[in-house]
């Protein structure tokens, strides 16, 4: 059975403040990209074909048709930068306790409901950027979870 994506906000803890008391954790909140943002970003991803080298001695021959499979590497390659940006201005919606180094709470700037003003983006530490856009990406896929929980639901597979 498919199951439908939630579309509200959830927050998110930086693994690195996870260990820390819950005062100090600084929490984030996400939602998850539209299917248009979506395609957008996976729109600047490439794919290239890389051939492995033979080894020391061996002709680089194919001996049969399905040879080839094993001789060529499929690349995935992407503007990472440009792809956590792009999903950061559309998932990130907001933060609580988000000191700047003196210790004063940065406030989030809200620009338009749809899209994150580039200086909250900014204030983010890169690591962290990338962290908080692979949580985005996690939140847009059914977890493992969610798909044993429709396991369960009548008319589904498990009940036949």
């Amino acid at each position: 059975m498919a199951i439908a994506l939630s579309l509200e906000n959830f927050p998110y803890v930086l693994k690195a403040d996870r260990k820390k008391p819950v005062e100090e954790q600084t929490t984030f909140f996400l939602k998850v990209l539209l299917a248009s943002h979506t395609a957008t970003i996976e729109d600047s991803i490439r794919f290239a074909h890389r051939f492995k080298k033979p080894k020391p001695g061996q002709k680089n021959e194919k001996k049969k048709p399905e040879d080839e499979e094993e001789e060529v590497e499929l690349i995935e390659a992407t503007k990472k930068g440009t792809a956590v940006i792009s999903t950061l201005k559309r998932g990130l919606m907001g933060w609580d306790n988000f000191p700047d180094p003196k210790g004063e709470q940065v406030a989030f700037k809200n620009s338009d409901a749809s899209k994150c003003h580039d200086s909250n983006i900014n204030r983010i530490p890169s690591n962290d950027r990338h962290e908080l856009a692979e949580a985005i990406e996690k939140g847009n896929a059914i977890t493992e979870d969610e798909e044993k929980n429709s396991e369960s639901v009548p008319g589904s597979e498990q009940e036949k």
